[in-house]
């Protein structure tokens, strides 16, 4: 009965051992899965009760803003020329005051050639045009010129309704001052 003891002892003490490095590298598999899940997509639900062409959009990472050649709307800048400024009633602003749309008015009808314009104390305004079919429809930034922005929008679309998204990026591509207006197509 003497011997059995220690072997008793020693028995448990590998099944504790066992036990721990099973949790250790479990909870390390964790970790890791999460972080590949964390690179692949970081999605957060939007907050607006606005139609929206995603339910989902991509949030925080760095974002590359570029035009692309595959039949995508543009909006050419204008340099800030503003002709004739709408009702103020009818603006868009951030919450923190850094950028104010002037047009397109929310819920307004949209279409190719109408003029995108506002104000706002940063270098660059960046927009996002999404509609209902397809997704992001144009897409880019345009400058700010004497604290006024302008442009034109070409695109194509099929869609009935969609959103329009202006916003300021940091250097490491994270947006911040967003508007968001919910606009109609012909």
């Amino acid at each position: 009965m003497i011997t059995k003891q220690p072997s008793t002892k020693k028995s448990r003490i590998i099944f504790v051992v066992i036990v721990f490095l099973a949790v250790l590298f479990g909870f390390l598999g964790y970790l890791y899965w999460k972080s590949q899940q964390t690179n692949i997509s970081n999605n957060a639900e939007t907050t607006s009760k606005q139609p929206s062409a995603q339910s989902t959009f991509t949030g925080a990472g760095k974002k590359e803003i570029v035009q692309s050649n595959k039949n995508e709307g543009v909006v050419t800048d204008t340099g800030g020329n503003i002709s004739t400024l709408p009702p103020s009633s009818g603006w868009s602003s951030s919450t923190s005051g850094v950028i104010t749309v002037y047009s397109p008015a929310k819920n307004s009808l949209l279409s190719s050639g109408q003029t995108l314009s506002g104000k706002s104390t940063a270098e660059r305004v960046s927009f996002r045009l999404m509609d209902s079919v397809s997704g992001v429809i144009a897409q880019g930034s345009i400058g700010v010129v004497n604290d006024k922005f302008s442009g034109t929008f070409s695109f194509v679309t099929s869609a009935k309704d969609g959103r329009l998204d202006l916003f300021t990026t940091d250097n490491s591509g994270v947006e911040s001052n967003v508007v968001e207006i919910p606009v109609r197509f012909n």
